[in-house]
């Protein structure tokens, strides 16, 4: 993948395999440890829908700007495109009802 982002694509290693190793294990935690806190967060979407999309969204907001920023930063702008993807994806799944909507028994 760091071939795919970091041109030209030649097979060499940017990184070593130690904080290729590192790097996915830092950014594995901190997804699931996020993963984890909007899975804990659904249950409320009943009662506070608004809030809880609103800490979400702040969440995703503020993930999208500093790892663009940072991908920028470190030469790798291709990141940018993916991270739109994944925006995109987000969005669109704060904005539909989903399973948790309040029904009308």
């Amino acid at each position: 993948m760091l071939d795919l982002m970091i041109w030209p694509l030649d097979g060499a290693d940017a990184v070593t395999a130690q904080s290729t190793r590192f790097i996915a294990a830092v950014g594995g935690a901190v997804m699931t440890g996020w993963g984890v806190m909007i899975w804990m967060l659904t249950p409320m979407m009943r009662t506070e829908p608004q809030a809880i999309r609103r800490v979400i969204g702040v969440a995703i907001g503020t993930w999208f700007v500093i790892d663009c920023a940072g991908s920028f930063a470190a030469g790798v702008p291709l990141n940018i495109l993916g991270n739109m993807v994944f925006l995109a994806i987000f969005g669109a799944a704060l904005r539909l009802p989903g399973p948790l909507a309040k029904t009308t028994d």
